[in-house]
């Protein structure tokens, strides 16, 4: 939601100093400790109308007013945004880096917009220096909230219940199929609407290579020895092209390894290299679309 307020502020030539106050207010209240505290919370999945109320609410914490078609269109791609970063993750640890990118993507945006914006001018008034604050202290919730999630669901969650979580987000979105220009021109969405998603690179954790063969041999002692040989695997497309998951995940900030939940509006520069790069990311190899 805060990249595509922060896009549109740009495209309507919204001042800085309006558009640095719509975006603090706006991530100040989406990072509210009590509503944190209910999404940690054990509960049913709230359903789609919900959700879109409580980003109403988000939206209008703001001087900023949308009318009905305006809250329709922006949740529509903030929906169609959140099924690409799922459905493209490759596993349940790649979408907590994609959640993590996500969350750091947001505070860079109060830094650079709000915090530097303000620092820079030589006579900060009483209401920048206000806005200064601010920003620190939404920063400082934003680390917070950041630990708790790898605290939450890297330490406290087992593997079964992370593929669960991932299961009932999968089934939430389904059949979800509105066409966003933005993921139509960058390759993430087909024509019909299916998410495109590519069968190349990095590998889940703990998954084989397509076609590999294993031959078990259970001797007299009852001892077991596993065989392999190359002769012996399956010859198909996709086998070639895929790599092993060899990826020392820290979660840390600055040392993710994923592009997933990166800002689509600002162009990659290059500048962090992360290895969905070589496991297929947006425009390499062949794929298929959900």
């Amino acid at each position: 939601m805060i990249y595509i307020l922060q896009q549109r502020l740009r495209a309507q030539n919204i001042s800085k100093d309006k558009s640095s106050r719509v975006l603090l207010e706006t991530v100040t209240a989406l990072f509210d400790l009590q509503m944190v505290d209910t999404l940690f919370t054990q509960q049913p999945t709230f359903h789609s109308s919900a959700v879109r109320e409580l980003f109403h609410q988000i939206t209008h914490s703001s001087i900023m007013r949308l009318n009905d078609q305006s809250m329709d269109k922006l949740y529509d791609l903030m929906l169609m945004g959140l099924k690409v970063q799922i459905v493209r993750c490759r596993d349940c640890y790649e979408l907590i880096e994609s959640t993590l990118t996500h969350i750091d993507g947001v505070r860079d945006i109060v830094e650079s917009k709000c915090v530097l914006a303000t620092t820079t001018t030589t006579t900060a008034d009483a209401e920048q220096q206000q806005q200064q604050q601010q920003a620190h202290d939404v920063m400082s919730t934003i680390d917070g909230v950041r630990a708790r999630l790898i605290r939450t669901y890297c330490t406290q969650l087992s593997v079964s219940k992370l593929f669960a979580v991932r299961k009932h987000l999968l089934q939430w979105l389904q059949d979800r199929k509105i066409k966003v220009s933005i993921l139509l021109q960058q390759s993430l969405q087909s024509l019909d609407g299916h998410i495109v998603n590519h069968t190349n690179g990095i590998l889940p954790i703990g998954a084989e290579i397509p076609g590999k063969q294993y031959h078990i041999i259970v001797k007299n002692d009852g001892a077991e020895k596993i065989v392999t040989s190359d002769e012996s695997d399956l010859i198909l497309s996709n086998a070639k092209c895929c790599y092993p998951n060899t990826i020392a995940y820290t979660f840390k900030y600055g040392e993710l390894h994923t592009d997933i939940g990166r800002n689509l509006y600002t162009p990659n520069d290059g500048k962090k290299k992360s290895r969905r790069g070589v496991s297929g990311g947006i425009g390499g190899g062949g794929g298929n679309a959900n």
